[in-house]
């Protein structure tokens, strides 16, 4: 849940990708680490809640399997903090721009058009 009068991001984990909160003006990503199985391994799994608050300015990133996987496919990266670096070269005040930024990174290494056969969804909320 995003409450922009609050500044916050209220969640539970249930598999999948790291949210990332960015603070642009110190080019600083810190991802969001959480345990949590996947859903629908153990039926009735209860799944804690988390809340994280940010400042005026920084910029909540999430993201689908389908981008990390396609940079490793596509031998831009070989490592979450390769992927780290590649987010922190992108970060821009401009929660668009940063999501724009990523997507020229990954259009420009691929001399085709980006195969949409898995999902690549990137959300870029800034508080």
């Amino acid at each position: 849940y995003i409450d922009k009068t609050e500044h916050s991001f209220t969640y539970s984990f249930g598999g999948g990708t790291s949210p990332m909160k960015i603070t642009p003006a110190l080019n600083k990503i810190e991802v969001i680490e959480s345990e949590g199985i996947a859903v629908g391994i153990i039926p009735d799994n209860e799944f804690s809640v988390s809340k994280l608050f940010f400042q005026e300015g920084e910029i909540l990133l999430l993201y689908s399997d389908g981008v990390y996987e396609f940079l490793i496919e596509n031998g831009m990266i070989d490592s979450f903090s390769c992927f780290i670096t590649l987010i922190q070269n992108s970060i821009d005040p401009s929660e668009k721009k940063l999501v724009s930024n990523i997507y020229k990174l990954m259009q420009g290494q691929t001399s085709k058009q980006i195969d949409f056969d898995d999902d690549l969804t990137m959300v870029a909320i800034r508080f």
